[in-house]
């Protein structure tokens, strides 16, 4: 099926209303291996609420329909510190799981780096291969990439995960602040 831009954008329009008025939960510990897995072993660091209309309309970005949330503050106060590996995104019932989200951050200079951490860089997206901390060279390139004792892979260019925090490393006291995207391919 080779769907049209109009028809992804109505699709993708429907899936986001279902988080109006929800919440974004970032998570530590492993991503479940669906939405409908329950939370094993997970710790809540921080809780986003997404506004009344979660989403704005779609809108082309070669090759997806792609639109961006709204929250309800411009940063939230963690309840934990720990390391964010995803998200969760829930209704306004606050129960109803409607996904999980990869997370990531702009890279940041000497910052413990935890496997899998995705960062953007140059433009780039890497994902951490081997843990470790972070030195003072950005990463760049589209290969791997050692930084400090971490080491990095290219994934791609842009943004190729679906929520971009201040900073995966979550402190206490320290407010987080929210991006996220929700990208449909239309071509």
């Amino acid at each position: 099926m080779n769907p049209s831009q109009a028809g992804v954008g109505v699709a993708l329009s429907a899936y986001c209303a279902l988080y109006n008025s929800g919440s974004l939960v970032l998570l530590s510990g492993a991503m479940p291996v669906t939405p409908e897995t329950a939370l094993s072993g997970n710790t809540t660091l921080c809780t986003g609420v997404y506004s009344a209309t979660a989403y704005g309309a779609p809108a082309f970005s070669a090759p997806n329909m792609v639109t961006t949330a709204s929250f309800t503050a411009g940063s939230y106060n963690p309840v934990a510190g720990g390391s964010c590996t995803f998200a969760r995104g829930y209704k306004s019932d606050g129960t109803s799981v409607e996904g999980d989200f990869t997370v990531g951050s702009a890279w940041i200079a000497s910052q413990a780096v935890v496997l899998g951490q995705y960062c953007l860089s140059g433009g780039n997206t890497y994902k951490c291969t081997t843990a470790g901390t972070s030195s003072g060279t950005t990463p760049s390139g589209t290969t791997t990439f050692t930084d400090g004792t971490a080491v990095w892979t290219y994934q791609g260019a842009g943004q190729l995960f679906d929520a971009l925090i201040s900073n995966p490393i979550i402190q206490l006291g320290v407010p987080v602040s929210l991006t996220q995207t929700m990208k449909m391919p239309a071509v």
